[in-house]
C-alpha cells in the first residue's frame, strides 16, 4: 500500500471502547514509517545520484572547455605556422632570385672578359699574320734584287712563299 498525504489524512480508525483500535493503529503506523524511510532512503539515493551527475556534468563541462579552448590554439597554432610557411618561402623565393641575378651578373661579366679576351686574341693573330707577310714579301724582294742564278731559287722560294700563304690562310680560319 503506497501512502499518500491525503490517504494518510483520510485514514479512519475502528473506535473500541476506549478510543482507537491501538494494534490497527500500530500496524498502520509500522506500515507509513517503513514506507515513510523507504521514501527517505530513495530520496538519499536519488540526491547523491544528483550530485553525482552534477559533478559529472561538470566534468564533461571542463573537458568540453579544455577542447574548444585546444582546437581554438590549434586552429591560431596552424595559421601561424601557415603564415610562418608563406613567409619563410617568400624569403626562399627572394633568395633565389637574388642568386639567380647574381649568378647571371657573373656569367655576363665572364661573357664579357672572354669576348674581350677573345678580340685581344684576334687582333694579335692580325698583328703576327701581317708581320709576317711583310716579313716574307721583303725576304722575298731581297731575293729578286740577287743574281740572275739566285732567280731559280726566288723561283723555289715563290712556291715557298705560296705554301707559306696556305698556311697562314688556315691559321686565318
Amino acid at each position: 500500500m503506497k501512502f499518500t498525504p491525503l490517504a494518510i489524512k483520510k485514514q479512519q480508525f475502528k473506535k473500541s471502547l476506549r478510543g482507537y483500535n491501538i494494534e490497527e493503529v500500530r500496524v498502520y503506523l509500522e506500515m507509513l514509517a517503513g514506507e515513510y524511510e523507504n521514501l527517505l532512503q530513495e530520496n538519499k539515493e536519488l540526491k547523491e545520484k544528483i550530485a553525482m551527475l552534477e559533478t559529472e556534468i561538470s566534468t564533461y563541462k571542463q573537458i568540453e572547455k579544455n577542447l574548444h579552448l585546444a582546437v581554438t590554439q590549434a586552429q591560431e597554432t596552424a595559421t601561424k605556422t601557415l603564415e610562418n610557411a608563406k613567409k619563410q618561402a617568400e624569403l626562399l623565393i627572394k633568395e633565389a632570385e637574388l642568386k639567380a641575378k647574381e649568378s647571371i651578373n657573373k656569367a655576363k661579366l665572364e661573357i664579357a672578359k672572354i669576348e674581350n679576351e677573345i678580340q685581344i686574341l684576334k687582333n694579335e693573330k692580325e698583328r703576327i699574320l701581317s708581320e709576317l707577310k711583310n716579313f716574307l714579301l721583303s725576304e722575298l724582294e731581297k731575293l729578286n734584287l740577287l743574281e740572275p742564278s739566285a732567280k731559280i731559287e726566288t723561283q723555289e722560294k715563290i712556291e715557298e712563299k705560296i705554301k707559306l700563304d696556305d698556311i697562314i690562310k688556315n691559321l686565318e680560319q
